[in-house]
């Protein structure tokens, strides 16, 4: 691992784990405070603290192999940190993955291997993450030939986790026009009161006689998140949460349909933090 120090900049690579250190990540430290989880020849980890915002998150940055079975190590990868990894962490890995996931992400060029398309669907789904909302380019690589030479593909992505997509909502990955690169520059986006403030959670006891409660979470439980176990449970009680405090929701409609008086039901409650 190599830092730089440029003015108020600092920034890692993984050239102890490949000589040409193929993944640079670089940030400004008077903004972000950066530490290394864990990195290979192909993804660093880091756990990131916006100083501004009072964020934190988990960011995979990937640059994968070309060659098929030298990608197989990273899927591995992703998966066993996926397993270590908190639930309660927002986790976005972003970057080249070098295979695209749909057989429409390619023109041009010989027909894409079923199994690189499987490996990385796969991958996708034991993670437990999806791709973000995108704009601008579709093809995010190019040969930079014309004509019947021609190819694209969409190499590059943005997948965030469950918890992701509920701290950080509205975000957008940005594709932008090939440049100097072959590869479309990323541009992450989100707005800056996008993460929820952690505004305890009360339970009310008398919630469970209400007729509703158990149809309520029986449907809620029949579910299907994407996931390992402990991924698939958290995402299923965060989104019961929101469906008894949503707006029109169990909360707001239960209290005037269970006969127990409003004063004696604040006197139950149990407080969940975020």
């Amino acid at each position: 691992m190599v830092r730089r120090r440029i003015n108020d900049w600092n920034g890692v690579t993984n050239n102890s784990k490949d000589h040409r250190g193929r993944i640079w990540i670089l940030w400004d430290i008077k903004c972000m405070k950066v530490d290394v989880m864990h990195m290979t020849d192909q993804v660093i980890h880091c756990k990131v603290e916006d100083l501004i915002a009072k964020n934190k998150y988990v960011l995979s940055v990937v640059y994968a192999r070309n060659i098929r079975k030298d990608r197989s190590s990273l899927w591995t990868e992703l998966q066993q940190f996926s397993k270590g990894l908190p639930v309660s962490w927002p986790w976005i890995t972003m970057g080249d993955l070098n295979v695209c996931r749909e057989v429409n992400e390619k023109v041009g060029g010989r027909k894409l291997h079923y199994k690189d398309v499987q490996e990385l669907a796969e991958c996708v789904e034991l993670c437990g993450i999806e791709d973000t909302k995108a704009t601008g380019s579709f093809f995010t690589w190019t040969n930079r030939h014309e004509g019947s030479n021609r190819i694209l593909c969409k190499l590059d992505r943005c997948l965030t986790n469950s918890i992701w997509n509920a701290s950080y909502q509205a975000t957008e990955a940005v594709f932008l026009p090939h440049g100097v690169s072959d590869h479309s520059p990323i541009i992450l986006r989100w707005p800056k009161d996008a993460r929820k403030k952690n505004t305890p959670f009360r339970f009310f006891n008398h919630w469970v006689e209400h007729p509703d409660f158990k149809a309520l979470v029986k449907e809620t439980w029949d579910c299907d998140p994407q996931g390992n176990p402990m991924i698939r449970v958290y995402s299923k009680l965060k989104i019961l949460k929101g469906k008894l405090k949503g707006k029109g929701g169990f909360r707001k409609n239960s209290r005037g349909n269970t006969g127990i008086p409003i004063g004696h039901s604040i006197g139950q409650t149990r407080d969940y933090s975020h």
